[in-house]
């Protein structure tokens, strides 16, 4: 028994840390010179070459993290007080260089982005800390969030600037965040580390209390429809279900679903469909989610064979997947196919879409949908993105966003924000 649980925690960790595949890229380009348009949004679609004088003078503003903590009940509580201060610094250079800027997304590009700019809550919560963000996402009524390795939980609900990231040291949970769901700005919800949920009923106040969970299993994702209806999976083919889910695992029932499938990811719409990938090509999809064991059905939606793009997992491993309504759902798999249904529920009707992208050895990464128009993470800055997804492989737009790091997206209902591992900030219009 021991070897299955490891060997299992050991797929969850290279599917959960695929991104990081990256960051010996990142550390290689970390002397690169970006070039920051002085314009504060950053204007789209524009690169531009620069050349450096021999001395250079920054201002910036920062943010200082001060954090108290009390502990109540099985979770722990921290509340984090963020001031701002102004910081200037000078270096200086016995050469000159010429540096072009390539973290502009071009004027083809699917959706209107902007250049990148460095959140600067990430730099100053880290210091001298090397940190990679985790977790990525937004509510649809404006506030995003995201999370680094070193517990800290940005946040910000207008614009999505430098600037506008308040950063939070959460403290007593123990590992980083790799899911985060937040059905409102009311709410979030994220999985921490192997065992335990984060989440906090008040997450767009600068000083916001999140409270960690400890879990009895391995959770490898977790989606709400609402505050009221959040359900997570796990590695032993349980489905959990609550409708007041800060509340710790006391507040949430246990489904075994039929066949103990391995669950990978999880996605459930406003409309209470709720759609549970899991290794083999599965998907247990219900409309009533904490109905019991009834009320879930496992379907066959990924028939891809052979191994995937890493040479490790099956191809058919669906690794992410979102449902933005009860008639669409998107999947990515390790073997660049996106799984799409415009009817969840109903075997038969997943059709395969074959998407090598730009950078096919690196795979599919995060699928995000706002509406009708979603978008799959894919290699080393690259998007693929669509607003008709069951269109077939014709109605997929591959982009490069960023020269410089892979990165996570969430989507507001008017704007998606993409981050990179190194706190790097993309904004798109929708």
């Amino acid at each position: 028994m021991l070897s299955i649980i490891q060997s299992k925690l050991g797929w969850l960790t290279r599917s959960r840390l695929r991104i990081a595949a990256t960051i010996g890229v990142c550390a290689a380009l970390a002397g690169a010179v970006f070039l920051v348009l002085p314009n504060g949004g950053g204007q789209p679609n524009k690169r531009a070459t620069t050349a450096t004088s021999s001395t250079a003078t920054s201002t910036s503003d920062t943010t200082t993290v001060q954090t108290t903590t009390s502990t109540t009940g099985s979770g722990v509580s921290v509340t984090s007080q963020p001031t701002t201060s102004s910081t200037t610094s000078t270096s200086v250079s016995s050469t000159t260089t010429t540096t072009t800027a390539q973290d502009c997304p071009p004027a083809t590009a699917a959706v209107n982005w902007t250049c990148r700019q460095q959140i600067q809550a990430f730099a100053t919560a880290n210091g001298q800390t090397a940190a990679t963000m985790t977790a990525t996402t937004c509510s649809p009524d404006g506030l995003c969030v995201a999370a680094d390795g070193n517990g800290n939980i940005y946040t910000s609900t207008s614009g999505y600037g430098p600037g506008s990231w308040n950063a939070i040291k959460v403290s007593g949970a123990n590992g980083s965040v790799s899911e985060m769901s937040c059905p409102t700005r009311s709410f979030c919800i994220g999985t921490q580390g192997n065992n335990g949920l984060l989440s906090s009923d008040d997450p767009s106040n600068p000083s916001a209390t999140w409270t960690y969970n400890a879990w009895p299993s391995v959770v490898t994702g977790i989606s709400c429809a609402s505050a009221s209806l959040c359900v997570a999976v796990d590695v032993d083919g349980d489905v959990w279900s609550s409708s007041n889910p800060g509340e710790g695992p006391a507040a949430w029932s246990k489904t075994a679903v039929q066949g103990s499938p391995f669950f990978t990811a999880i996605s459930c719409a406003s409309g209470g469909l709720c759609v549970a990938t899991a290794k083999g090509g599965l998907a247990a999809v219900s409309s009533s989610p904490g109905g019991g064991a009834s009320s879930w059905s496992v379907l066959t939606v990924d028939t891809s064979p052979g191994l995937g793009s890493d040479g490790m997992n099956p191809a058919n491993l669906i690794n992410s997947i979102a449902c933005p309504s009860v008639n669409l759902c998107v999947g990515a798999d390790f073997g660049n196919n996106l799984v799409v249904s415009s009817a969840p529920t109903t075997a038969g009707s997943w059709q395969l879409v074959h998407e090598n992208g730009a950078f096919p050895e690196s795979g599919l990464g995060g699928v995000t949908c706002a509406s009708s128009s979603c978008f799959v993470t894919q290699g080393q800055g690259f998007v693929i993105s669509s607003k008709n997804p069951g269109g077939g492989a014709a109605a997929w737009h591959t982009d490069s966003v960023s020269a410089s790091a892979a990165f996570r997206i969430g989507c507001t209902n008017t704007s998606c924000v993409a981050i990179d591992l190194s706190g790097g900030i993309f904004v798109g219009t929708l």
